[in-house]
């Protein structure tokens, strides 16, 4: 667990490091998308971003949905990815310099960046998930889901796709941001915090993300 956390701290230092933060990142928070609908072409118009069928949109139960998660970093949505659907992201314009969002999760997940559409052509970077620590959670699902990591890495190239098929079913995401972005003094902290949680949880837990 320790060389797993020190890897992905790598991973953050190296984003952080590509530059300052740039106007044109894209941030996709989920907001207004709707509770068990699917993302799909909501973000097409604006940013030329389409999800595939297994991208699901939840709502908090504080919000009056159905999804069991809290702490959630920009209130009161997120995606999850189904196994049994899509779980790329393609981007028709493509994007550069890095790739970060929060994620919070029971398991190990795997996101890879691609410079073709549909998770195809050269695999430009890879991003590696641990399980995150335990609470405090949404009251009435526990505390599975309560809290949050930023992760990313910078890459080269144009990266067209986003596959997320290697962190489904128990990952919840949140802000998932193109472009370079560093995050704020607060952010930074809430970082280490939750490292340091998952270096002293001892136990894989179950759960859902969702009612």
């Amino acid at each position: 667990m320790k060389r797993q956390c020190t890897g992905l701290f790598a991973m953050l230092v190296l984003s952080v490091s590509s530059g300052a933060a740039n106007a044109s990142a894209i941030v996709l928070d989920f907001e207004g998308v709707g509770d068990l609908v699917d993302v799909a072409d909501f973000y097409d118009a604006a940013y030329g971003i389409t999800f595939g069928d297994g991208a699901t949109v939840f709502t908090d139960t504080d919000a009056g949905g159905s999804g069991l998660f809290a702490n959630e970093p920009s209130p009161d949505t997120i995606v999850y990815f189904d196994p049994l659907g899509s779980a790329v992201m393609n981007v028709a314009g493509g994007f550069d310099t890095a790739f970060s969002f929060y994620y919070t999760s029971i398991s190990d997940g795997l996101v890879s960046i691609y410079d073709g559409l549909d998770g195809t052509g050269n695999q430009l970077a890879t991003i590696v998930l641990g399980p995150t620590a335990a609470g405090p959670g949404d009251p009435t699902g526990g505390d599975n889901f309560g809290t949050w990591l930023f992760t990313g890495t910078a890459f080269a190239g144009t990266a067209m796709s986003v596959d997320f098929s290697g962190a489904t079913n128990t990952v919840g995401f949140d802000n998932i941001t193109l472009g370079a972005s560093i995050p704020e003094p607060a952010t930074w902290l809430m970082m280490i915090m939750g490292f340091g949680l998952v270096g002293i949880a001892s136990r894989r837990r179950t759960g859902a993300l969702a009612l």
